[in-house]
């Protein structure tokens, strides 16, 4: 996940990765909370760096999290899934989704969850990654 994703989701009463490795990618130093160290690393690697390194130790899935983090892994084609989680509130501005992307990405639906929370939840399967 991205720096600013784990600095929002270390004030959660509760860490919601409890049985998950982290890394958390950056290029600036990071403090870990004591009771996450065992939990949660640091690398400042490339998307592919990444996914070399986790192929490397057999790992086969990993949850990109993060704007910009999920754009970069995106750019390199390394994603083969996406979960798209609509909360039913209009802000009128932010930051977008996923900003400019040098290529069109085709997507396939999935699955479409409604929560009682209202959020409604869209699954897409990344067909392929067209340059343009």
């Amino acid at each position: 996940m991205s720096r600013n994703a784990f600095e929002i989701v270390i004030t959660l009463d509760k860490w919601p990765y409890e049985n998950k490795q982290v890394i958390v990618l950056t290029s600036v130093k990071l403090d870990i909370p004591l009771k996450l160290n065992h939990k949660v690393s640091v690398s400042s690697a490339s998307p592919t760096g990444l996914i070399n390194k986790l192929s490397n130790e057999n790992i086969k899935n990993v949850y990109v999290d993060g704007g910009i983090t999920i754009q970069n892994f995106l750019s390199c084609n390394l994603v083969d899934e996406i979960t798209i989680t609509i909360l039913p509130i209009i802000l009128g501005e932010g930051r977008p989704l996923f900003g400019p992307v040098t290529n069109e990405i085709l997507l396939e639906p999935i699955k479409t969850v409604v929560f009682d929370n209202r959020f409604v939840q869209l699954k897409y399967r990344i067909i392929n990654n067209l340059q343009r």
